[in-house]
């Protein structure tokens, strides 16, 4: 039904901008600018070259004569739905006539509670990440504390226990893992914390996904085994384990570094653990070539490496890349993707890296990502096609801040797509950590 401005009400859905050529007549760059910016993700009917066309608005050009805009994305829902206030900005920038409909159609309504509905989901991740925060800390003194004891010859894997509950019980390990990107931790304890909360989420995912039955009576213990795959480390001096400098492939200090998983898997078989945990801890920087400089212990086949612990390899070289140190630059988890991936066949178990890519996404979760139409976001699910995933989006398309974030879903807005990646640490600096554990969105 078409109406006229002064016959808007409330309770009225927008299904188009009518009447353009009185607002607009001939397009100049200025107007351009202006629709792109206020309509971005709809389409537009003009006329170009005496024609009447349907292009994106993204497409415009100087020199259209715009007639109509439609087809509002979800996000856009405040210059669709009618109230008072939209009638009142309406009548100040010129728009007189409207498509409209009495009551939101079946599909606007089913997006609106999918998107309510997405709202709350997130909303419940950011609050699990910040509670993360607290235990992930702990978490990191806890495997320290168990390190530096097995360097004694002191045993004391009890004291995890009740760390590792709180994290599974929790259901901690999808937040925990977003947050490995985010917050600086060191490369030994923060690492082993980290590895075992993506592994854990990682791993379960792929057996609910694949049918493929767990080799772990429990999550505690698959989250234990993961944390624990680098305990051989406590064997060397904290002089060398903490050093920042590269040490040369020939010397005492690489030849140490290189002996930990090895030592790791004594250390696990005399304290009774699992075959598959003492497997991880042993075989997790065998390469599919062996024969690599990376791939070590020498003389180890890929025949001897579970599938648990090919996927351990993956998680453990993802990590170290997007991992904050406060010593090297860390790369985006979107970059840690792609290098995985270019590295199948050769350094990793194709299937397994395809499981792992299709339960962690193209965008991890915390990946800050830039859209299409130059607005920025963090990424906050794992769709089913994985370079479309939702977006809380903190800075629209001129660098605005908006609070609160804007959820967009790029599985529904299909004007938008990812165009790029960015550290967040780059763009909010220290703060990146508290930009996402304090995300408010709509």
């Amino acid at each position: 039904m078409e109406v006229r401005i002064e016959e808007l009400k409330t309770g009225m859905l927008i299904e188009a901008y009518l009447g353009l050529e009185d607002r607009f007549a001939t397009l100049d760059q200025k107007g351009c600018d202006w629709l792109k910016l206020n309509f971005a993700g709809t389409q537009t009917k003009v006329i170009r070259e005496g024609a009447l066309k349907a292009v994106a608005v993204e497409n415009l050009n100087p020199g259209d004569q715009p007639q109509q805009v439609t087809a509002f994305p979800q996000r856009l829902k405040h210059l669709t739905q009618v109230s008072d206030k939209l009638v009142l900005a309406l009548t100040q920038q010129g728009f007189s006539r409207f498509e409209v409909s009495l009551h939101e159609a079946p599909l606007a309504q089913e997006r609106h509670a999918t998107h309510q509905k997405q709202v709350t989901q997130t909303a419940n991740l950011v609050a699990k990440a910040k509670a993360g925060v607290a235990v992930r800390s702990q978490a990191v003194k806890a495997i320290e504390s168990v390190m530096d004891g097995l360097a004694q010859g002191v045993s004391d894997l009890a004291s995890l226990e009740p760390l590792v509950n709180s994290i599974v019980e929790n259901d901690y390990a999808d937040a925990m893992s977003a947050l490995a990107t985010l917050k600086e931790s060191d490369h030994t304890y923060g690492h082993c914390v980290d590895v075992g909360a993506i592994f854990t989420g990682v791993y379960e995912k792929i057996c609910a996904l694949n049918g493929r039955v767990s080799q772990f009576e429990s999550t505690q213990e698959t989250f234990l085994s993961a944390l624990l795959h680098d305990v051989g480390k406590s064997a060397i001096p904290k002089d060398i384990l903490e050093s920042t400098v590269a040490f040369a492939k020939d010397s005492q200090e690489m030849k140490l570094l290189r002996g930990h998983p090895e030592k790791s898997g004594q250390i696990l078989a005399e304290l009774g653990v699992s075959k598959v945990a003492i497997n991880m801890a042993t075989y997790h920087h065998v390469k599919a070539n062996a024969e690599v400089y990376t791939s070590y212990p020498r003389g180890a086949e890929f025949d001897d490496v579970m599938y648990e612990t090919r996927l351990l390899g993956i998680v453990d070289v993802y990590q170290a890349l997007t991992g904050r140190r406060p010593y090297k630059k860390s790369w985006t988890a979107p970059a840690a993707m792609r290098y995985l991936d270019a590295l199948a066949g050769v350094e990793f178990d194709e299937d397994v890296l395809d499981d792992f890519i299709a339960v962690l996404g193209l965008y991890p979760l915390g990946s800050y990502v830039v859209l299409s139409d130059k607005s920025e976001g963090f990424v906050m699910n794992v769709p089913e096609k994985p370079s479309r995933p939702l977006v809380a989006v903190l800075k629209d398309a001129t660098g605005a801040k908006q609070s609160p974030a804007i959820l967009i879903d790029l599985m529904v807005e299909t004007g938008l797509k990812i165009s790029g990646e960015i550290d967040p640490v780059e763009v909010f600096g220290e703060n990146a950590l508290d930009e996402f554990i304090s995300l408010k969105v709509k």
